[in-house]
């Protein structure tokens, strides 16, 4: 990193300095004239905004039915205990597994 005498105030700037940090002077000769009267005078042009990025979720009704398994699984599970049925436990067992499992595809895709 070299350092040069701003030409303004005299100070040493680093020369990947864009301006002198004691009186603000541009130091890179990349600013025409008319660039700097335009930035002068407010005028100068923004840089444009970045493109829009657009996320699709296309596993949304996956993730949705999975969901629903699962609910419809563990209410079929607590079910069971009041109705003390080891087929009901086993069917919200399997749906709670299964709603599971589809709703992690969902979310994968």
């Amino acid at each position: 990193m070299a350092l040069e005498p701003c030409k303004d105030c005299g100070r040493e700037v680093s020369t990947f300095a864009e301006s002198c940090p004691n009186c603000g002077r541009p130091q890179s000769e990349r600013l025409q004239k008319k660039d700097l009267a335009r930035l002068l005078d407010g005028k100068a042009s923004r840089a444009p905004a970045p493109p829009r990025v657009e996320v699709v979720l296309k596993g949304r009704k996956y993730e949705a039915v999975g969901f629903v398994l699962m609910v419809t699984g563990v209410f079929a599970f607590c079910l069971s205990g009041l109705v003390e049925s080891v087929l009901l436990a086993a069917i919200g067992g399997l749906l709670l597994l299964v709603g599971f499992a589809v709703a992690i595809v969902g979310r994968c895709m």
